[in-house]
């Protein structure tokens, strides 16, 4: 006999219909099958966090093996080139992560997605998402002949931040600067989005819309606590699958560094 959440599982994949649009660095990728966020939530609660994120994780492209004497060389004298070289490859649903310093995404200590755009009735922009969180290395222990080796990895600080698009282009691997946390908000895996904070009212208005609709927005492209909260489980999946296609003799061990990450 199936289970509620089997059966919740099948609903939301027969109901895959409505269209979203992303945008990275003047690639455009067309996106079919976003579950509703009611759907989302109803899985959440009878499955949990790791049934809905086996919905969002796309399928993981063989990341290229690379050099592993190489790449602890690498750690020894850059920790953001070190990363790069770990998460080279690495997406989750709809986002891309681009080894880069600046630009549309970032890849180092602070990790930045490209941005992905929805629509927004009002708005010739449109609503740009991007994912970002913190991660930091720990010790390397290289694969020796009879042993495999090992790696820390310290997670923090995950959350999805909403912004115009005109503002994506101008992040910088040094952290946010006045153009870039202008006019964004965020939401987390504990915290959905504060309507009442100033800034939703400033990137309402940056897209010549009201408050109410850009509300709307953020709900009918599904993407709030509930997707944030089975991005944990999806996320460290992926960011886990990446770094072992690059160093297969490696056992990498991603830890939480706050309650982001739990």
């Amino acid at each position: 006999m199936r289970t509620r959440a089997e059966d919740l599982s099948q609903e939301v994949r027969s109901h895959r219909s409505t269209v979203s649009y992303g945008h990275a660095s003047n690639r455009q990728a067309l996106r079919r099958g976003a579950p509703t966020a009611a759907q989302l939530l109803a899985l959440q609660r009878t499955a949990g966090n790791r049934a809905v994120a086996d919905l969002l994780l796309p399928v993981q492209t063989v990341q290229r093996v690379k050099d592993e004497d190489a790449v602890y060389e690498i750690k020894k004298k850059n920790e953001h080139a070190f990363i790069r070289e770990l998460l080279d490859g690495l997406a989750y649903d709809v986002f891309e992560f681009p080894v880069e310093r600046s630009g549309d995404g970032i890849m180092g200590k602070n990790t930045i997605s490209s941005g992905t755009i929805y629509q927004v009735p009002g708005s010739k922009d449109g609503l740009l998402y991007h994912l970002n969180f913190t991660i930091s290395a720990g010790t390397m222990t290289k694969t020796k002949p009879a042993k495999g080796g090992t790696l820390d990895l310290k997670l923090s600080r995950l959350h999805l931040t909403a912004r115009s698009p005109k503002t994506q282009f101008t992040i910088v691997e040094n952290g946010p600067s006045i153009l870039t946390a202008a006019a964004s908000i965020h939401c987390g895996p504990g915290n959905d989005w504060d309507w009442e904070e100033p800034k939703a009212k400033e990137l309402a208005a940056k897209l010549g819309v009201d408050v109410e609709m850009l509300k709307m927005s953020t709900a009918n492209s599904r993407k709030g606590q509930a997707y944030m909260a089975a991005a944990v489980p999806g996320l460290k999946n992926a960011i886990q699958t990446t770094v072992n296609g690059h160093l297969p003799n490696i056992t990498v061990t991603l830890l939480a560094d706050d309650s982001t990450w739990t």
